[in-house]
């Protein structure tokens, strides 16, 4: 393989070029352009440079990354012949995807002849120290947006109306609409570049997009909405010397009953499906979350990096068929595969190790429908429904005969068993034992306030009822 020596052009006219490039591409037989749409190339042409552009690669080309690709695979090519100069707009290590796969391709050596990148072009036209915070954002590839803190954003590639418009509701998810944004096009070109503030919703409005222009923004606090972070800093200055004295005398424990609360008012609203509660609820449960972790903080225990690293690394290790290369056929594998982790992470010999951990602090109800649930994975489990049924109906009869027999001292134990026996019911088809109680008293206080309702509006007391009418009216409410 012969020589690859890259160029980079530089963002602007011949004026913003190294004098190590200029040099280059004077003493090449040839240059290949990535693309003949620069400033630099009228004057290239005026000194008598020969060049050959792959402009006609983006007609042939479904995707960008398709286009790039076959560029990248020609000077592989090419390069069987004779060396090659390469030259692109810029600065050949800034958003210069051709570079990066040559880098992969080409296993001969490589010549990078450096150029101004048009980053140099913009942070001199508007005054912006990257040296405080600056991000390149690529508009051809939005990625979710991380937590910004105070960095300047380089959104670059923003070719037209469409891309701005994806930009636009990218940017949404952290800036108000009125927050300002800076449309720079042919950043270093000084008969052409044009700066233009206007605020994010008129964003893809502007009617001049070109392949030279980049939309900037400067973050103002006050026009963007708080991300976690932003809570995190809240919650630290509650707790401060100077916050709220309620907030300061929290700990651990004063705070278990509000995340309980918050906990199952979550789970009312998935149960109501209310979409909008749901997303305050969720908000009201993080903040307990943040709450504990900064007393973690201030304590020298752990603190909300430690908390978010944590459960990653733990999402990360229980799924090998995702960010790993072993293959589950299904959900069902998914889950023993997962066990089978959680197992020997906590060095779970037993089945019954494992039950133990479960919390007495959760529900009754629920705690003995997961513990039915793991148990009934090891083989303890009623074969049918009918069979689980038939244990329950036992269940009952026993609790039945203490009561004719008036052992009362023996009450909480057997009409626990039939809680137990109800939910190995449950679990055997297939019904949350939590929520069908829960439904089950929602019908119950239903029924009751309208058997009320009906004998106030009489001016009767429910109390001077006897049984049989109770249950007549009950059974039509």
């Amino acid at each position: 393989m012969y020589e690859l020596t890259v160029v980079g052009l530089g963002p602007g006219d011949l004026s913003y070029m190294t004098q190590q490039a200029l040099a280059a591409l004077k003493s090449a037989d040839k240059v290949l352009l990535r693309t003949a749409r620069h400033p630099v190339v009228d004057e290239l042409a005026a000194l008598g440079i020969p060049f050959e552009s792959y402009d006609d690669y983006y007609e042939r080309g479904d995707t960008f990354d398709d286009v790039y690709a076959a560029i990248a695979d020609d000077i592989v090519e090419r390069l069987a012949d004779g060396a090659v100069v390469y030259a692109v707009p810029g600065n050949p290590f800034v958003a210069e995807r051709t570079v990066e796969l040559l880098a992969e391709r080409h296993r001969g050596d490589v010549r990078y002849v450096h150029g101004s990148s048009f980053i140099d072009a913009v942070i001199t036209a508007l005054g912006i120290d990257p040296v405080g915070g600056m991000r390149i954002v690529n508009s051809l590839d939005l990625k979710p947006f991380e937590q910004l803190n105070d960095d300047v954003l380089v959104c670059i590639q923003c070719y037209d109306a469409v891309v701005a418009s994806e930009l636009k509701i990218w940017l949404s998810r952290v800036f108000l609409d009125e927050h300002p944004v800076v449309v720079v096009q042919s950043a270093g070109i000084a008969a052409r570049q044009k700066i233009v503030e206007m605020p994010l919703y008129e964003l893809d409005r502007y009617a001049h997009f070109d392949h030279l222009t980049s939309v900037i923004v400067k973050p103002q606090r006050q026009l963007m909405r708080y991300q976690v972070a932003g809570l995190l800093n809240i919650v630290a200055e509650l707790r401060s010397e100077n916050g709220c004295p309620w907030d300061r005398e929290q700990d651990h424990l004063s705070l278990k009953q509000n995340l309980l609360e918050e906990a199952y008012e979550v789970a009312e609203t998935l149960e109501n499906e209310d979409i909008f509660g749901l997303e305050e609820e969720l908000g009201d449960l993080l903040l307990q979350v943040v709450f504990h972790a900064q007393i973690a903080r201030e304590n020298g225990d752990f603190d909300m990096t430690d908390v978010t690293d944590g459960i990653s690394q733990k999402l990360v290790r229980r799924h090998p068929h995702v960010f790993g290369d072993l293959a589950l056929a299904d959900s069902d594998a998914v889950i023993d595969n997962w066990e089978k982790i959680k197992r020997a992470e906590k060095q779970h010999e037993t089945t019954g190790d494992v039950i133990k951990k479960y919390s007495k602090a959760l529900p009754a109800l629920f705690r003995c429908h997961e513990v039915i649930k793991k148990a009934a994975k090891a083989g303890a489990a009623w074969p049918t429904g009918e069979a689980a049924l038939a244990h329950l109906q036992q269940s009952v009869e026993r609790l039945a005969e203490a009561i004719k027999r008036g052992d009362a001292a023996n009450y909480e134990q057997l009409l626990g068993a039939v809680y137990l026996a109800a939910c190995g019911v449950a679990r055997r088809v297939e019904v949350a034992s939590e929520l069908s109680l829960h439904k089950a008293v929602d019908g119950y206080v239903a029924r009751f306030s309208e058997l009320e309702r009906r004998y106030l509006e009489q001016k009767s007391d429910l109390k001077s009822l006897d049984v049989a009418t109770i249950r007549k009216v009950w059974q039509k409410s």
